[in-house]
């Protein structure tokens, strides 16, 4: 009888086992899928706010490359304008306007949207900055230099100081917009095709 006792312990003790193991697999079973469903959900979350934000950057370095394409375009204007053997004064002051609020355009959306500019992407954009606010300070000092001289020496020799420090402020600048320019592009054809990558 011992033997049968025994034998029928052993028995019971494997189907509760057996029944427990099972409760456990399905209590672990379903854990695991909820888990699953949790982390689809986070990695759905995260890949939106990725593609978001990385078409907000897109939409930003697009912007920038047309504002600084508008100020090279102004400083090619500019240039014309110089270039003229006699350019009129309203030419000149037409000019001198527009790329005036093409630098300003440029720099206000720049600092107002940096933060969305990829890191590797600021630094050539940030010594334009740099270089667009020395520019924009010559301008100005250009200006009131002609005003503040234009009655101590003659209005020839006025004009050809004026016209000679926009010239050489707007070279300055002219120089450094195509490379300028050319990086972006290639940096927002980067961005291109890391956002084909991902979907």
């Amino acid at each position: 009888m011992n033997w049968l006792q025994l034998l029928i312990n052993l028995v019971v003790t494997g189907l509760l086992l057996y029944v427990f193991q099972k409760i456990i697999d399905e209590r672990s079973a379903r854990r695991l899928e909820k888990f699953k469903i949790e982390l689809q959900s986070a990695t759905f979350e995260n890949e939106t706010k990725f593609s978001k934000l990385h078409e907000r950057r897109m939409d930003i370095v697009a912007g920038l490359y047309m504002r600084l394409y508008r100020m090279q375009q102004a400083l090619i204007t500019l240039q014309t304008v110089f270039g003229y053997d006699a350019p009129q004064s309203v030419e000149l002051s037409t000019s001198f306007d527009k790329t005036n609020t093409a630098m300003t355009d440029f720099e206000n959306y720049y600092i107002a949207n940096r933060l969305y500019v990829p890191a590797k992407l600021c630094k050539k954009p940030d010594n334009f900055y740099e270089n667009s606010k020395s520019a924009e300070a010559n301008f100005f000092g250009a200006q009131l230099n002609a005003i503040a001289i234009r009655n101590v020496i003659e209005p020839d020799e006025y004009k050809e100081s004026f016209k000679q420090q926009l010239q050489n402020t707007s070279h300055v600048l002219s120089n450094m917009m195509t490379p300028l320019l050319q990086y972006i592009e290639n940096e927002f054809r980067l961005l291109l095709e890391s956002k084909q990558e991902n979907e």
